[in-house]
């Protein structure tokens, strides 16, 4: 019997250990990428579901501002360029309808991408319809999470196409995202987050507190400031594990997980937690995720492409630039501005950093209406404070887009948030859909008045909230919008003057 020599045996062996190498790591691409994949998909389809009821309120033809009108000044001057620089459908046909018609062929894209068919397609279906209701969304479809909804699905063509590029395009994502939303911290040069007092302030001052989020911020100074600085750590510091040993990808997916599941617990950020958590599943390789592939199933593995390698590249040198330009701005790359422009329109490469500069109190603007002038009734808001004894609401997973808008506008005056004075119009008409987004004192009768106050509020103490039973203390600060009611233009006729006569 021949004997292959030990050369041909060595080199047979080596090419098992590659094969099974080359499998392990396909298979743990393959799984990691379903999750990630179907998770995108999960965010994707409660983003619509949450826009669907408040759609035409916010944007629709009789809303608070109509996106007809954003078609029509960007149309005005402009050629097929209006096109690129606001991509929606609705430059087609715009109408109530048709904005709740794209709400749920989006739901319909996702329901289909959950179920695992057709994923290159309905992915792109999901990016379309969200990005066109981003486009005409204005102020409320701005939101960092928005973009990094469209971000996420973009790269779900990738997850589906070719599962390994799609995983470490996720972790680059992972990467910008977590960082920059650190470093963007402390270069703002805010002194809270230099000393470490900024979650002293934070549960009490973001948008969309909860319960869990006032008892947070009654915890002793000491635990809140090792908080503060133990956040900063994991999204400046944390990143870099992405690109280490399996060890460190754990230790960052824990130190990720952990913090996303805390902002989860004391505050209401819609689907923006749970897209976070679905990003850093990409960390995990297969010893953790063999037990959860027999309740997936693997998608079959592509070929190398050389598009998809192309627009991978894009993607990843458009995220290195919006790094390099968010944390060293004096530093340019010769062609970076063109770049990031062309990725920005379309929502594909994004810039981060939330609560950059921390809120240190919280103003409040409380809505009234009235039929004589006198007797002022208040429009109470389904999830922002309002009444000081009604706890702190929870709307995670939904985004009530409404009353995060009004948490802006307290920062400022009612002029720097012009869209204020549509949503005081609505009220006036007693406008049908703006009204489901608030509980209406008059039962749907228009007022004759209304206005808009600023009130300071403040966690109550533990003890007060014991007495009172108030969540809130509140102090009146002034008003924000005058009393106005509707006006009705009048025309004059002058009196015709013919010359001769």
């Amino acid at each position: 019997m021949n004997k292959l020599p030990m050369a041909t045996q060595n080199t047979s062996d080596t090419r098992k250990v590659v094969r099974l190498f080359r499998f392990r790591f396909a298979q743990l691409s393959d799984v990691s990428a379903d999750l990630v994949y179907r998770g995108i998909a999960l965010c994707a389809m409660l983003a619509f579901l949450s826009s669907g009821p408040q759609i035409t309120a916010l944007i629709g033809a009789n809303g608070i501002l109509p996106a007809q009108e954003l078609l029509s000044v960007a149309s005005q001057g402009m050629d097929v360029r209006s096109y690129w620089y606001v991509p929606t459908l609705f430059w087609i046909y715009l109408s109530d309808a048709a904005l709740l018609t794209v709400c749920y062929v989006g739901v319909a894209f996702s329901v289909i991408a959950l179920s695992g068919a057709y994923r290159v397609t309905a992915a792109m279906g999901m990016y379309v319809c969200y990005l066109s209701i981003c486009s005409v969304g204005q102020v409320f479809y701005a939101y960092q999470w928005d973009v990094l909804l469209l971000e996420a699905i973009v790269l779900c063509m990738f997850l589906a196409a070719h599962p390994r590029i799609g995983i470490w395009l996720t972790r680059l994502l992972l990467f910008r995202f977590m960082f920059l939303s650190g470093a963007a911290k402390l270069l703002s040069g805010d002194p809270t987050w230099a000393d470490g007092s900024a979650l002293a302030f934070h549960f009490e001052t973001q948008p969309l507190p909860t319960v869990l989020g006032w008892y947070a911020h009654f915890l002793p100074s000491w635990l809140l400031t090792i908080s503060t600085f133990a956040s900063l750590l994991i999204e400046i510091v944390f990143p870099f594990f992405i690109f280490l040993g399996r060890r460190f990808r754990l230790l960052a997916f824990s130190g990720f997980v952990l913090l996303e599941l805390l902002i989860l617990a004391t505050g209401s950020y819609n689907f923006f937690n749970l897209l976070t958590i679905v990003l850093c599943i990409s960390l995990l390789d297969d010893r953790e995720l063999k037990r959860l592939s027999r309740w997936f199933s693997i998608p079959a593995r592509k070929s190398p492409r050389y598009v998809v390698l192309g627009l991978a590249a894009v993607v990843a040198v458009g995220g290195a630039l919006q790094i390099l330009q968010t944390t060293v701005p004096q530093y340019s790359v010769p062609g970076s501005r063109f770049v990031l422009g062309l990725l920005h329109v379309p929502r594909v490469v994004n810039s981060y950093g939330l609560f950059a500069v921390m809120t240190t109190q919280r103003d409040e603007i409380v809505w009234q209406g009235s039929m004589d002038g006198n007797s002022w009734h208040t429009y109470e808001f389904p999830y922002k404070p309002g009444d000081p004894s009604n706890a702190p609401a929870v709307a995670t997973p939904h985004q009530p887009r409404l009353d995060w808008q009004m948490w802006f506008a307290a920062l400022g005056t009612v002029r720097q948030s012009p869209w204020a004075y549509g949503f005081a119009g609505s009220l006036l008409r007693a406008e049908e859909s703006v009204l489901g987004l608030v509980v209406d004192p008059f039962a749907g009768e228009p007022p004759k008045y209304v206005r808009a106050l600023r009130y300071r509020y403040e966690f109550s103490p533990p003890e007060e909230r014991a007495k009172s039973k108030h969540w809130w203390i509140r102090r009146y600060v002034g008003e924000w919008l005058p009393p106005s009611k509707m006006r009705t233009p009048v025309i004059r006729h002058e009196p015709l003057v013919i010359d001769g006569v």
